[in-house]
């Protein structure tokens, strides 16, 4: 048996694991089996402590791809990153990206991923037009949007109807890998969530960090990025004028963090003082223009940043609240994370648009916070208490990053996991 854990690096769970080499390789065990990625999931995703755990990382090849229309057929363990490198040269970018390019587009499938551009855009079941899928049973079908519920409920789903074998995505243009990104800068809460909500500030691509430990009148602040992937008559000279480096994809050379952090690094005092120093740092930026990559996947320029939690790991929890009454569940939620000293400098808030995929999907309109926290006692309880606030005011938390959520709360949040667990079982 091999130790096994989410990126996270809670839980760590004993699994036996398989990992083919050819898609003819590909198929569930004799027993229970769950197909994994890259395993960048945060909570309990992707371990099963009784089966085999199908490792799809080596199913990553492109099948077909067709310039003129930019839709791509791959298989499912094909990276984000590797689709980035090979196609933004040619002038296409992903439809939609979560904050790390290291996944898969089976688990982007799985866990229907959203970015930036949700409000506008949807998640990454808007970008699907097909799936080939391995079944319980041993049968292996393509599913289109015609299929109903065999199909969106793989969006969401986390792996739960099938292993998904192939992708066919629709990708997006551009004639640039520059985007054009605009920080406005609020001194509490209720400004940055004016901010968001300003039609005139608003932008292809948005996201609110947020300082959790500022206290009093400027609890909650932090900064609004916007963005748009750059026209060429948008750039400045100095970009302009290289018709040739207009489409690249210089990642460059990710730095490993160095050492496993001691849990002092990051207590709330040194959190405070980081979270002031960022604040004002990019509340100066103003408009400016930055590659994709920067834009998009900061941490990935920083190999294994999960260690900089030290060995204990840590959780990243991540709600959606509505609209409705999602000012006042944003507010208290960070009211509590403040009072118990939950050190974060990872929060984000974003705007989220329309509902998709099946019964299990987390978008839905509304506010969404997403936070790190390192796992220290009482972590567990507090989540738990977050937990009941989201479901009262009628929200769920992202299954893709949970690894508290009991059952009936569960059962609060995701009204209709009844019709999945019947679909499952058919």
């Amino acid at each position: 048996m091999d130790q096994l854990e989410s990126w996270g690096r809670y839980p760590r769970v004993p699994a036996r694991l398989f990992r083919p080499e050819r898609m003819r390789d590909f198929h569930a065990g004799e027993g229970p089996s769950l197909a994994r990625g890259l395993g960048r999931s945060y909570g309990d995703a992707a371990l099963l402590t009784d089966g085999d755990v199908v490792l799809s990382e080596r199913l990553d090849r492109c099948l077909e791809f067709n310039p003129e229309t930019g839709v791509l057929r791959a298989e499912a363990g094909l990276s984000l990153d590797a689709l980035i490198r090979a196609f933004v040269p040619q002038g296409w970018f992903v439809p939609v990206t979560p904050g790390t390019a290291f996944c898969t587009l089976g688990g982007c499938v799985a866990a229907n991923v959203h970015g930036k551009n949700h409000h506008r855009d949807g998640s990454f079941r808007q970008g699907v037009t097909s799936l080939e899928m391995l079944t319980a049973d041993g049968s292996v079908r393509d599913l289109t949007p015609a299929d109903g519920d065999d199909f969106e409920f793989a969006f969401g789903g986390m792996g739960l109807t099938g292993m998904i074998r192939e992708v066919e995505l629709q990708l997006r243009p551009i004639t640039t890998s520059m985007m054009m990104v605009r920080h406005s800068v609020a001194g509490n809460l209720p400004e940055l969530m004016a901010q968001m909500d300003d039609e005139a500030r608003d932008d292809q691509y948005s996201v609110a960090w947020v300082d959790l430990l500022a206290r009093g009148e400027r609890a909650g602040r932090g900064v609004l990025m916007t963005g748009h992937h750059a026209e060429i008559n948008e750039l400045p000279m100095r970009y302009a004028a290289h018709q040739e480096t207009l489409l690249t994809d210089r990642p460059g050379r990710a730095r490993p963090f160095p050492f496993e952090a001691p849990t002092w690094l990051l207590s709330p005092g040194n959190l405070r003082l980081f979270n002031s120093m960022y604040h004002k740092w990019q509340g100066r930026k103003g408009t400016f223009f930055t590659p994709l990559r920067t834009f998009f996947h900061p941490l990935d320029a920083i190999r294994n940043w999960n260690r900089m939690y030290g060995k204990p790991g840590f959780v990243q929890y991540q709600f959606v609240v509505p609209f409705e009454s999602g000012r006042e569940a944003v507010t208290e939620a960070i009211s509590r994370l403040n009072a118990a000293q939950a050190s974060s400098f990872l929060a984000v808030l974003k705007r989220m648009g329309a509902s998709d995929g099946g019964p299990l999907s987390f978008p839905m309109p509304g506010y969404t916070l997403a936070l790190d926290i390192p796992l220290r006692e009482g972590v567990i309880d507090l989540l738990n208490n977050l937990d009941a606030l989201v479901a009262d005011h009628g929200g769920r938390v992202y299954l893709a990053k949970d690894s508290a959520l009991r059952p009936d709360t569960f059962r609060r949040m995701y009204p209709e996991w009844e019709r999945f667990v019947i679909h499952k079982r058919q």
